[in-house]
């Protein structure tokens, strides 16, 4: 867990030194902000996909390993939960705006 917490430090130090002031963007047409707000979903859907299936490998690694201990099954299934968690979270995250422009455009 200290390796994931490390490395999600140095992501998260790397994503900061990357971003810089920029100018607000102009969009001609309101299509090209959806546009925008898509792609960035798309990346934060991945990234939680990728996340959530690293979380059920290590449940199932942990699980494995365990050797019969009450403790470590419990921590195996506590992590399996918050990985299927994450796909629910990531699927709903890509379906929702969907879901309200279908209802909402009629």
């Amino acid at each position: 867990m200290k390796k994931i917490k490390n490395l999600l430090e140095k992501f998260a130090f790397f994503s900061l030194a990357l971003a810089q002031e920029y100018p607000p963007p102009e969009f001609e047409h309101p299509q090209d902000l959806v546009d925008r707000i898509n792609a960035i979903l798309r990346w934060v859907v991945t990234f939680l996909i990728v996340l959530s299936a690293i979380f059920i490998a290590m449940a199932g690694f942990n699980y494995v390993t365990s050797g019969g201990d009450e403790e470590k099954i419990n921590r195996a299934k506590t992590q399996l939960t918050y990985g299927l968690v994450g796909v629910a979270i990531a699927a709903l995250a890509y379906a929702l705006p969907r879901v309200i422009y279908y209802v909402v455009s009629g």
